[in-house]
């Protein structure tokens, strides 16, 4: 239930206070006795009016009104499994969104500028919410130093950058800023912060850490996502965890030899304790949404851990919704890509 219960997030975010406007229903003519002379029918009243007098435009305006539960009662097995579908942008139409219910939107277009992005972000929308689910869809999109795929935003230094300069209070601001301008362009959730702690420059990731120093990440990335959250964007914290730990040599061995990518980070009990007080810090900070990581804890893809997927909603307080990570899922263990999508789901 917790994890179809996660899937309400974006509606959660999204939708406003329904408002109802009821619609005077015509009353049937009361009976008339044979004593009365008139043939005149009641008029209607307020007080008789029922639920179904009350017309909503949209599904979401009913949904507005309800609990998660009852939510998730509503929906069909397959539209559950489609609100847990985030398909790339340049994979589908609008009118695929609103023939499949897809609960997010994975952003890969280049870059243009903010009004082209509402345009983009609005006519999902609108096919997302005259959908058969009728539930409002998010748009991801990394904005890791910035609003970095908008033309004319803010773009800041990465966080290899603002590591350097270790400074809380810009943290924050960057944070803020980042908020604003991504709401302009109608994208509410944000890809970041990475809370890498990069060990190895060789990691092609280290540029999105804000270096090796846990004390330093933990007091940065936890201001930044401050920021964006007061802002009104919902934050991701990346990678869970253990990216920015892997040994160089274990890299993920496929179509692309990997020296060092998508690897294998072999952590102590002591090691993984620390790692993890800085997703603590991010899930008492707020953070919404916290994404998996492609490498392996210890031999075993993060994306099938479930001993440490779970520990986060059952030991550490995280109350929002988990993402994979693009293209983890068909690298986990299983014969076949149902089974590995099966093996990620239930982690």
């Amino acid at each position: 239930m917790k994890k179809a219960l996660a899937l309400l997030l974006p509606l959660t975010l999204l939708v406003s206070a329904a408002s109802c406007s009821s619609k005077s229903s015509s009353s049937k003519s009361s009976a008339v006795s044979e004593a009365e002379t008139t043939a005149e029918a009641d008029k209607p009243t307020e007080d008789n009016k029922t639920d179904e007098d009350s017309i909503f435009k949209f599904k979401y305006q009913k949904y507005a009104s309800m609990s998660p539960e009852e939510i998730v009662g509503e929906l069909t097995l397959e539209q559950k499994a489609d609100q847990m579908v985030q398909p790339a942008i340049y994979n589908i139409t609008e009118e695929d969104m609103k023939a499949n219910d897809y609960g997010s939107i994975l952003s890969t277009m280049g870059s243009i500028n903010a009004a082209g992005w509402r345009q983009t972000v609005d006519s999902f929308q609108k096919a997302a919410v005259e959908s058969e689910a009728g539930i409002p869809y998010i748009y991801g999109q990394d904005d890791v130093h910035g609003v970095n795929y908008c033309v004319d935003a803010v773009y800041f230094p990465h966080n290899i950058g603002q590591g350097a300069a270790n400074d809380e209070d810009l943290a924050y601001q960057v944070g803020l800023i980042t908020a604003d301008e991504a709401k302009l362009c109608h994208m509410m959730w944000n890809f970041s912060p990475c809370v890498a702690q990069s060990v190895d420059p060789r990691w092609g990731r280290t540029y999105e850490s804000y270096g090796s120093d846990l004390d330093t990440i933990t007091k940065l990335s936890t201001a930044y996502t401050k920021g964006l959250i007061d802002g009104g964007l919902v934050a991701c914290t990346k990678h869970y965890f253990g990216d920015g730990n892997v040994v160089y040599g274990t890299g993920e061995q496929g179509e692309t030899k990997m020296l060092i990518d998508r690897g294998d980070a072999q952590l102590s009990d002591d090691e993984i304790e620390e790692l993890l007080k800085v997703y603590q810090a991010q899930i008492d900070a707020g953070v919404q949404t916290i994404m998996i990581s492609h490498s392996s804890l210890n031999g075993v893809k993060m994306h099938e851990n479930k001993e440490y997927i779970m520990k986060l909603k059952d030991e550490m307080g995280f109350e929002g919704f988990i993402v994979s990570d693009w293209g983890s899922v068909q690298h986990t263990s299983g014969a076949t890509y149902k089974e590995q999508v099966i093996n990620s789901v239930n982690a």
